[in-house]
């Protein structure tokens, strides 16, 4: 089922996109302890690394919703196979 691999492969890179979102925090972490204003600084990395966790996450709830509804028409499409089975 191409299905399978595409969610798959979709949540890899949702997975690398958090991750990446991670790392771009803690390097711009690093520099902000480095200037003057290191709580603005900070403040400002953590607002960012929110708004892309915040994206990434809607696009996670996304796909496992796509997912259960894959589930939910394959379990209907099961029970009308097994109905038909056994209707004379």
């Amino acid at each position: 089922q191409p299905f399978e691999p595409w969610l798959k492969a979709e949540r890899e890179r949702v997975a690398r996109q958090c991750e990446a979102a991670q790392q771009r925090y803690r390097d711009e972490e690093l520099v902000c302890w480095r200037r003057f204003a290191v709580n603005d600084c900070v403040r400002k990395a953590r607002v960012e690394r929110r708004t892309a966790m915040d994206q990434l996450r809607q696009e996670e709830l996304l796909l496992n919703e796509m997912e259960r509804q894959r589930r939910t028409a394959e379990r209907l499409r099961q029970l009308e196979q097994k109905q038909q089975k056994a209707a004379p």
